[in-house]
């Protein structure tokens, strides 16, 4: 089975997705390939596959991505090969992308289970932005946040991300609801 997480930018994702990796071990957790700079504490392979923009092209170009976007000026792919393969061995899959992505990827895998994180409040959410450091485009962020929260009503599944280890454990019980 495969499930999909999203939300809009400063939301969380990152952070679910690797608690979940922490404490989900039957779930193939699908890397995204991104040509933004590696924040602080990120692993190569572990949190993003990190490439430059000529590789991205050239992959993208070649096929590579089952989805792909550029987001505020950087490349964001999910692996086709990956997805491919831990679908050919028959395991559960988790791929994170933003909303459009997991738009894409829906109706690639209708069966997919789509899982859309909201921040608790507007303010939370400008927090989480802020306290990225310096990113451009924070005021962009903001209201891009906004138009994406609307997208909610069109995934299978929302969750307030308030604490990690709480929004953690409601995807786990989405997962295993959904796996019977």
């Amino acid at each position: 089975m495969i499930f999909i997480l999203s939300g809009p930018s400063g939301v969380g994702k990152d952070v679910i997705f690797s608690d979940l990796k922490r404490r989900v071990p039957f779930l193939n957790f699908v890397v995204t390939t991104t040509t933004r700079s590696r924040r602080e504490g990120e692993e190569e392979g572990v949190d993003y596959h990190f490439i430059s923009t000529s590789v991205f092209e050239r992959l993208r170009d070649e096929g590579e991505f089952l989805e792909w976007s550029c987001v505020y000026g950087n490349f964001y792919g999910v692996p086709k090969r990956t997805v491919e393969e831990a679908i050919q061995k028959g395991e559960d899959i988790l791929l994170k992308a933003d909303t459009q992505g997991a738009e894409k990827l829906k109706k690639m895998f209708p069966s997919a289970r789509t899982i859309f994180l909201l921040p608790p409040s507007l303010e939370e959410l400008r927090k989480r932005i802020d306290g990225r450091g310096e990113i451009p485009d924070k005021e962009l962020r903001m209201e891009k946040a906004k138009e994406e929260m609307a997208c909610g009503h069109s995934f299978d599944h929302v969750v307030i991300n308030r604490e990690v280890e709480r929004t953690s454990e409601d995807i786990l019980n989405i997962i295993q609801d959904a796996k019977g």
